[in-house]
């Protein structure tokens, strides 16, 4: 009688271990077979608060990747494309030891350089300054912003060449990328300032100013953004 109770119990054991076993297989058969895809996909850096320039996963760049419609196998090694958003790389603060305040782009000319933030000597052989303004960059008024003809194709040095029309693209040091078309050019001399304090109609304008060839005038290039 004892032999036969303890053979009950082992076969119990058994049937209860292959039970839980095969309820385990059952799970992860219907569970993973046919599964909707519902991936959270972390990609990129955000520019205003990294110098970084490869992808990592890091907020705050989040894609949500959902498939409702069509039901597909996914494999635990399956890579999926991500586009990323493009961003404006931030502007540096610092150009060359001197503190700057936004960036300037002329397409026509190919000129891609900080703005700085004050008028020196040393500073203005390195990049345009920022002489006078009567709005923060981008912002309500005008920005005076002045920068050496090299004649060597630096700086300011082909603003002979722009002509009405011509694009000029500002950044700020927060990003801001605006664009200014260039709606007036003309050759003065150094002491005339009559349309720095010009009525900008409650718009972000800009100034260029450099010498000429033979520094005794000033070629001055205006830029608005056109509504």
């Amino acid at each position: 009688m004892d032999r036969m109770r303890k053979i009950r119990n082992i076969n119990l054991v058994y049937g209860i271990i292959f039970f839980m076993f095969s309820v385990i297989l059952m799970k992860q058969y219907f569970f993973t077979k046919d599964k909707i895809i519902e991936k959270t996909v972390i990609v990129g850096i955000n520019p205003m608060t990294s110098t970084k320039s490869s992808m990592c996963y890091q907020e705050p760049l989040t894609i949500i990747l959902k498939e409702e419609k069509n039901e597909v196998n996914l494999q635990e090694d399956t890579i999926l494309p991500v586009e990323t958003e493009e961003r404006i790389e931030a502007v540096p603060t610092e150009f060359k030891g001197f503190e700057t305040i936004g960036k300037i782009e002329i397409p026509k000319t190919e000129v891609d350089i900080p703005i700085l933030n004050q008028v020196t000597v040393k500073g203005m052989e390195n990049a345009p300054c920022l002489l006078y303004s009567t709005g923060d960059l981008n912002q309500e008024g005008n920005n005076l912003i002045v920068g050496h003809n090299y004649r060597n194709g630096t700086i300011f040095s082909d603003n002979k060449k722009l002509t009405l029309g011509d694009k000029i693209y500002i950044t700020t040091l927060e990003g801001e990328r605006v664009e200014y078309t260039i709606y007036d050019k003309f050759i003065t001399t150094a002491e005339e300032v009559s349309y720095i304090k010009r009525d900008t109609k409650g718009k972000p304008e800009i100034t260029l100013s450099c010498c000429t060839d033979d520094d005794t005038l000033r070629i001055i290039v205006l830029g608005k953004v056109e509504s």
